[in-house]
């Protein structure tokens, strides 16, 4: 009799008739996915609902700061003053201050004398800058703070420097060709001491067509402070001493051949001399130093400073001289009388190729 077997009893042999099982994944994998996943809609979630596209990032500040320096370096005026925020943005730019400085010609000339070079531009705490740069030798450092514009656009609140009040009204002088960086300075038409004008940052120097003079410093520097203030001083330009020594010698020589009572350079007699009982010659009066020297090699000469009311192209010396007339008379009696010179004499060189010699 054969013997039955309970179906529940066999076992499978190994790797026949076994069903496959569920495969197991990493529990590590459904994690980052996750991680993933939440990290791509926080960032789409801020870039298109909760980001605001006038925000810019922090190196377009630095980025306007550079453009706005390199502008300079390049004497394109026109392209600093678009990265300048304007008259309703900053009132800082007024509109009663003068731009006539404010060109490229001005720039070109600021950096013919000392060219301006960036040396690093920084971005600060929020919409701060902080900029270095050299202009010639001079080194200057400049926080900017950059701003937004209606548009939404960025500008710098500006980094031009204002002239004084009194920097212009006081110091220009009529007739000796006075410009600062080719701008001819009495060609503004300056009404009063309270006109002022808007500089960039860079190098100025305050020049004079007339060559007996010369105006110092040679050069000053804008940017470093909001008020330009250069302290410029007029006097005589080197060389120009002497050129008033030879005016005055050959001046005072050619008055003293005049047959005169009177002389051009005003010294003798404004009533004629007479004498009782003769008839002076007038053509036989002849004048001649008694007493010093026509020399005045060693002779300072005195130029009035652009303050004062006094011309600053008349100067002013004091000769020492005694000069004698002699005049014959009609039957050739002869006649002297001295007179010692003013004081004071002046030399007018507003033309330094014609320069006048008179009593003060």
């Amino acid at each position: 009799m054969s013997e039955s077997v309970n179906p529940s009893l066999q076992q499978p042999v190994a790797g026949w008739g076994e069903a496959p099982s569920p495969s197991k994944k990493p529990v590590w994998l459904f994690v980052l996915i996750g991680v993933l996943l939440l990290a791509m809609v926080g960032f789409l979630t801020y870039w298109f609902g909760l980001r605001r596209p006038d925000q810019p990032v922090a190196p377009k500040y630095a980025d306007l700061v550079t453009t706005y320096l390199q502008a300079l370096a390049d004497s394109d005026a026109k392209a600093a003053l678009s990265t300048l925020c304007p008259t309703d943005q900053s009132n800082t730019i007024s509109v009663n201050n003068r731009k006539e400085f404010l060109t490229d010609g001005v720039l070109a000339a600021s950096n013919a004398l000392a060219p301006l070079k960036i040396v690093s531009v920084q971005q600060g705490s929020g919409a701060l800058v902080d900029a270095k740069y050299v202009v010639g030798s001079q080194s200057v450092s400049q926080s900017y703070i950059v701003a937004t514009k209606s548009d939404q656009s960025l500008c710098i609140y500006h980094d031009l420097a204002l002239s004084t009040y009194p920097l212009f009204s006081y110091m220009v002088k009529p007739g000796i060709g006075m410009a600062m960086n080719g701008v001819a300075l009495e060609s503004l038409n300056i009404k009063g001491e309270f006109e002022q004008f808007w500089l960039f940052p860079g190098a100025y120097s305050v020049t004079t067509t007339n060559r007996l003079l010369a105006v110092t410093p040679s050069l000053s520097v804008a940017g470093t402070s909001p008020a330009f203030d250069p302290k410029f001083d007029i006097g005589l330009a080197p060389g120009g001493n002497k050129a008033l020594a030879n005016a005055a010698t050959a001046g005072l020589n050619a008055c003293l051949l005049e047959k005169a009572w009177l002389t051009k350079c005003g010294f003798g007699f404004a009533i004629p001399l007479s004498y009782p009982n003769v008839t002076l010659d007038k053509s036989t009066i002849s004048w001649s130093i008694i007493k010093g020297s026509s020399n005045f090699s060693s002779t300072d000469f005195v130029v009035p400073d652009q303050y004062s009311m006094n011309p600053v192209t008349k100067a002013w010396f004091s000769p020492g001289i005694t000069v004698q007339i002699t005049v014959y008379d009609t039957a050739g009696g002869k006649h002297q009388e001295s007179q010692d010179l003013p004081q004071q004499m002046a030399l007018d060189f507003t033309d330094p190729d014609n320069i006048t010699l008179s009593v003060d």
